[in-house]
């Protein structure tokens, strides 16, 4: 029931060094989920966008506070 309408095949999956970055086609309806694991020491490389990941998965509305 709860796969009817996933597509795998869409589904893309990038890893590099220190980032793994998923995009999983979820159903028609919803689309997409994007998914990222990254580590310390990208974060440290890429403070401003680590932050901004780290508060949308905490937070769906940017501009809320």
């Amino acid at each position: 029931m709860f796969a009817r309408g996933r597509r795998p095949e869409a589904s893309l999956l990038r890893v590099g060094e220190h980032i793994a970055q998923m995009t999983r086609h979820h159903s028609d309806l919803f689309g997409y989920q994007q998914w990222y694991l990254f580590d310390s020491i990208w974060a440290t490389s890429h403070p401003d966008l680590a932050q901004s990941l780290l508060r949308y998965a905490n937070h769906w509305d940017p501009l809320a506070d």
